[in-house]
């Protein structure tokens, strides 16, 4: 009989935390679930401390591939999954006592839900502090695109937990080779989805480290990547989104642009930067006027007309005035 749920974890440079995440699953009620170990070619003790655990849970199987980054590692264990759901969890991060059994009973009072979503427990390592997000807790949507309309969370893709058949009948796999890959899957899979249920309270503690994350090394790669990310879904939204919601889509796609201004503050004034500009800035000035003559009134925006110095000026000007 093949499992209820298939918990994905890619696994690449975490030997500080990967004991304690899988320890967090194994003391839950585990039974209908496998356990998928997506070792990434990772240099450090990952890998054997995946084959330890392998060998003493039948129900825990490990992939060894070659680094392909989170999405290919994703990708690998979407693909050899059984599960009728799959959740797909980060090996630094780690479930609350009762994640399993909730997330469980929502699966079978919500059967013709696609997508179900939760609010993260945010732990910040600096300050040891653990955070609850602000989300409808309980919600039911039940038509496509009102989870995105509502303004629900997208990214952090630990928070979704999806039914199987659903991705790869749409062919919802990550984009290898792109970071921010969560915005851009995210985007595509909630629009998709024609019901999407939030749990009733949180499930999932993600860390929030400082110094050896992916989002604590910002580099111009991460500016390229969201205005790629964001072209991919225009194109995405050419062949699969209605034409009645594609300003409400728009809105909605429009946050990966808005994300450059926050991952890339500290290399403003950089060549590098400056260099991003000049093949960059005209499409990010395009899709801001889009926007505007959609909706007039989206003040914001007007904002992303000026060039990123002139922000800068605006922002500091701003601050000495509060």
């Amino acid at each position: 009989m093949n499992p209820v749920l298939s918990l994905i974890i890619p696994v690449y440079k975490t030997e500080l935390y990967l004991a304690e995440c899988l320890n967090s699953i194994l003391k839950q009620d585990i039974r209908g679930v496998e356990i998928i170990l997506v070792d990434d070619g990772s240099p450090d003790e990952c890998p054997k401390i995946c084959d330890r655990y392998a060998a003493e849970h039948s129900f825990i199987q490990v992939i060894h591939k070659e680094n392909g980054g989170l999405s290919s590692a994703r990708n690998s264990g979407l693909l050899v999954a059984k599960g009728k759901y799959v959740w797909f969890i980060d090996s630094d991060d780690y479930l609350l006592p009762t994640a399993l059994s909730n997330v469980k009973k929502t699966l079978i009072n919500n059967r013709n839900a696609e997508v179900f979503s939760s609010g993260l427990m945010r732990y910040y390592m600096d300050s040891q502090s653990c955070v609850p997000e602000k989300i409808p807790y309980g919600k039911l949507y039940g038509k496509r695109g009102e989870y995105l309309w509502d303004k629900c969370p997208q990214g952090a893709t630990p928070r979704f937990i999806c039914r199987r058949d659903f991705l790869l009948k749409n062919n919802l796999y990550f984009r290898v080779g792109l970071l921010h890959e969560d915005g851009e899957w995210g985007f595509r899979t909630l629009y998709l989805a024609q019901s999407i249920k939030i749990l009733d309270e949180p499930i999932y503690v993600y860390r929030v480290r400082t110094s050896d994350s992916i989002m604590s090394s910002i580099t111009i790669k991460s500016a390229s990547d969201l205005v790629e990310g964001h072209k991919l879904l225009i194109s995405f939204m050419e062949t699969h989104v209605l034409k009645e919601d594609r300003k409400k889509y728009l809105l909605s796609i429009w946050t990966m642009l808005k994300m450059i201004n926050i991952f890339c503050y500290p290399l403003f004034y950089t060549k590098e930067f400056n260099d991003f500009l000049t093949s960059n800035y005209s499409y990010i000035r395009h899709q801001a006027l889009r926007l505007i003559k959609s909706d007039p009134l989206r003040i914001k925006s007007y904002f992303y007309l000026l060039h990123p110095y002139s922000q800068m000026k605006l922002l500091r000007i701003i601050g000495k005035c509060k």
